[in-house]
């Protein structure tokens, strides 16, 4: 398994961590959104990446992000392309003390409000840092289907300062709505500040 997916769910937790997080703080990570060819972000793709950084940008961590369009990637710390699909994106989790490079955004998923889309983008943002899905444990809790995700080898640690039960508002559960924000919600931003 390369990383964990978020896919849309019909209208129908706290927050965890893998074992493996970003380190060397304070940091800037460069993110780019790709625009070369079939991979390439469509318009409504990149306003959405534009607001799931500044969704970033406006916590109080130590790490800033910055966000430029374009095909030479090699320098950047997370790459966000599109490939084909229903909807939904995918990414992996930090190693070596960095965040995971690649994320993929499925074409379908412009199909959707662009908030929806910014939602997706926020959500794989947040799996490259090292956040978990808040509903591993039980994902029919979002996705109305599916059992429990494996702990490890990656680790579902549990973020102090959160709360216990489950956590309706998060943009990391494992399945979103047609009528998400596209925002982070209040124990989103309390687990990323309290981490980072």
């Amino acid at each position: 398994m390369l990383g964990s997916s978020l896919y849309y769910k019909g209208p129908v937790g706290e927050q965890y961590h893998t074992y493996n997080l970003v380190f060397s703080l304070p940091r800037t990570i460069k993110i780019i959104g790709y625009t070369g060819g079939s991979l390439a972000l469509d318009s409504k793709m990149k306003t959405a990446l534009t607001w799931a950084v500044a969704n970033y940008n406006s916590l109080n961590i130590g790490m800033n992000f910055t966000l430029t369009f374009g095909t030479n990637y090699s320098a950047y710390d997370i790459v966000v392309y599109k490939v084909s699909g229903n909807g939904g994106g995918q990414a992996g989790f930090p190693s070596g003390g960095d965040p995971y490079k690649y994320i993929q955004i499925q074409d379908g998923t412009s199909n959707f409000d662009t908030n929806v889309v910014e939602h997706v983008m926020t959500h794989e943002i947040g799996h490259c840092l090292g956040l978990r899905h808040t509903d591993w444990f039980n994902r029919s809790l979002s996705c109305g289907v599916g059992g429990s995700e494996p702990e490890d080898p990656y680790g579902a640690v549990h973020i102090p300062t959160t709360p216990s039960g489950y956590d309706p508002n998060s943009v990391m559960l494992a399945c979103f709505s047609t009528s998400e924000t596209g925002e982070l919600g209040r124990y989103d931003r309390v687990a990323l500040e309290y981490l980072y």
